[in-house]
């Protein structure tokens, strides 16, 4: 399942930009840069959200892998999952940043794995 993932990863990198590229070639880099633009106004959002009233919580049993060395994300928010859904778990990845498929394939793998077939 980790090759399954490292591929996935492999075939979702596109090239980045350099003069003679086509557009499709090179979209991919300035496209997610700009979604962490776009997204910095979101984070005092983020903090201010509410929790729902519980009969609007997730229902869907759920895994979340959290990287405790992601930058985007503290460890601390993991600590709110349970506002909003109602039958969640956290697995912490030590070591790992916010790339978790691309920094821990095996991690990542085994998670899904463990949780699938448990």
């Amino acid at each position: 399942m980790a090759e399954l993932v490292r591929a996935g990863v492999r075939a979702g990198r596109g090239p980045a930009f350099a003069p003679g590229r086509s557009v499709r070639q090179s979209w991919r880099v300035p496209a997610s840069i700009n979604w962490y633009r776009a997204s910095a106004p979101a984070t005092e959002r983020y903090q201010a959200e509410r929790p729902p009233d519980p009969a609007d919580r997730i229902t869907v049993p759920t895994l979340v892998l959290w990287p405790l060395h992601d930058p985007l994300f503290p460890v601390e928010w993991s600590d709110r999952l349970s506002e909003y859904f109602l039958d969640v778990r956290v697995r912490r990845l030590e070591s790992v940043g916010h790339f978790v498929p691309v920094e821990a394939a095996n991690a990542f793998a085994d998670a899904i794995r463990d949780y699938l077939m448990p």
